[in-house]
């Protein structure tokens, strides 16, 4: 494939390129250009004059940018390793940052933490995302040993989530290739003063904090208790295969029948399974 990229009215330069695991490029050079092509809330949409520096990412067909990234943390970082810490008061992911030890990379390059503009496929249902996504850069940047992120939270993160101890939290990353979210195995650290999460990595891409939901029996709708509406569910299945409503099953027998109606009331979190 190839195509063109740049301005159309002056003179660009293209000083590096590189590809991720995904396949999608990544070029950075300068650029003279005051149409050189931006994505929204992209870190600087407009031309400065002189000499403007510019990263810009494509995917392997070389004809769209995958996602959308504002950069609000960036420093080159080189043999010696060194930290770049996110400290825009306005930005939402205020305190994200990542330490890398000396000789993590080879030669000096440019490392960014970014917001996500755009939307990218949620988390199962069975996990909780918690904050924002965070993007670490280049894409797909692998480091010759272990850096460590840090993944800030909130207060009322946690309360949204019904979580009261942070070291619930895991750190799950999104896979670019797959469209997929993995959890991110290893040894994590709390900072309970600084309210941030920390884990070694070996590669960059999009990271965030998250907690699986707890699995309450006969919790139909999901809502994290039992109550009516739950039963309202279960009776909506009654004398079909347990294969139409697997959770309706609650005797485990096959099929699902007004013992699991029963087995239900049992259950309700609330007296006589009110719904408030």
């Amino acid at each position: 494939a190839s195509t063109f990229i740049g301005g159309g009215s002056n003179s660009d330069y293209g000083y590096s390129i590189a590809l991720d695991g995904g396949g999608n490029v990544y070029i950075t050079g300068r650029t003279r250009s005051p149409d050189y092509p931006t994505t929204p809330g992209a870190y600087d949409e407009s031309y400065n004059g002189g000499l403007d520096v510019f990263v810009s990412k494509l995917d392997s067909n070389l004809t769209s940018f995958p996602y959308s990234l504002k950069t609000v943390g960036w420093e080159t970082v080189g043999s010696d390793g060194g930290t770049v810490l996110v400290t825009d008061t306005s930005s939402e992911i205020l305190g994200a940052q990542v330490e890398i030890p000396a000789d993590a990379l080879s030669e000096n390059t440019i490392i960014a933490i970014s917001e996500l503009v755009e939307e990218i496929p949620p988390f199962p249902e069975d996990i909780i995302g918690i904050g924002l996504p965070v993007h670490f850069g280049p894409e797909g940047l692998v480091f010759n040993k272990p850096v460590t992120i840090k993944l800030p939270y909130t207060e009322e993160d946690l309360e949204n989530a019904g979580v009261s101890d942070p070291q619930e939290l895991d750190v799950y990353t999104f896979n670019t290739t797959t469209l997929t979210w993995e959890l991110v195995e290893g040894p994590k650290t709390v900072d309970e003063e600084n309210m941030l999460i920390m884990i070694d990595v070996t590669h960059f891409s999009i990271f965030q904090l998250g907690v699986r939901k707890v699995t309450v029996q006969g919790d139909l709708d999901g809502d994290g208790d039992v109550d009516l509406d739950d039963l309202n569910i279960l009776l909506t299945y009654r004398n079909q295969p347990a294969s139409a409503c697997p959770k309706c099953d609650i005797d485990g027998d096959g099929v699902i029948t007004v013992l699991d109606a029963r087995k239900l009331v049992l259950l309700c979190t609330r007296p006589r399974c009110a719904t408030e």
